[in-house]
């Protein structure tokens, strides 16, 4: 982006007209290209480079120019400048000033003090340290829950699995009194008499006694 600034401050009584004009139209766009500027004042004129599709072949060594034409008019507006306002006769002073193209890189931001950097260097040094021992921290406090759950869980198998061994002696216990009950019933069954017990023996004698007294 180009900026052309135009004076007439050594006129006093008319104004200047002005047009500007380049040898690549289509490269640049010109605002405003044509126009007048008030005795004692300036003007700003606008030269934009359209954008490119590719690098240009000259950016090295650019030949596009730009011829800027000045003449003293007595119009007021743009709209009364013609091509005949800008057309060279006799006795008629026209100025005109050539302005090559240079393609310069974009300005480099200024730089900060020597102090600058050592101070945001030193407070982000201390962040970091900051922030280090915090995550430090954090980090313990993570190992210790850690190490705290594993060993709860630890503990909570080492429960059941005590658990599951009791239940399995149990289970023994209650099998082998199931087999020594129907061991036992069955030994009952067998041993059980077949003739008189002794009580009715007794019962018989003492009939046999009452009898034999009383006969």
């Amino acid at each position: 982006r180009i900026c052309l600034r135009s004076s007439n401050g050594n006129l006093s009584v008319s104004g200047v007209a002005f047009k500007v004009k380049t040898t690549a139209p289509k490269k640049y766009c010109v605002r405003p290209n044509i126009g007048i500027v008030a005795p004692g004042a300036s003007i700003e004129v606008q030269v934009i480079m359209q954008s490119q599709k590719e690098t240009p072949a000259d950016l090295q060594q650019c030949k596009d120019k730009f011829l800027v034409q000045a003449v003293a008019t007595g119009a007021t507006d743009a709209s009364e400048l013609d091509s005949a306002t800008f057309a060279k006769a006799e006795g008629k002073t026209i100025s005109e000033t050539k302005l090559r193209v240079a393609y310069t890189s974009p300005a480099v931001p200024p730089t900060v003090s020597e102090e600058e950097p050592t101070s945001v260097s030193a407070g982000a040094d201390e962040s970091a340290g900051a922030e280090g021992e915090s995550m430090a921290l954090k980090y313990e406090r993570a190992s210790k829950d850690l190490i705290a759950a594993t060993n709860s869980y630890n503990a909570s198998q080492a429960d059941v699995s005590r658990l599951q061994r009791e239940i399995a002696d149990y289970k023994l216990q209650v099998t082998d009194l199931k087999s020594k009950m129907v061991s036992g019933e069955a030994e009952v069954a067998t041993k059980a008499p077949t003739g008189f017990s002794l009580l009715h023996l007794l019962l018989v004698s003492i009939i046999c006694f009452l009898i034999g007294r009383f006969m």
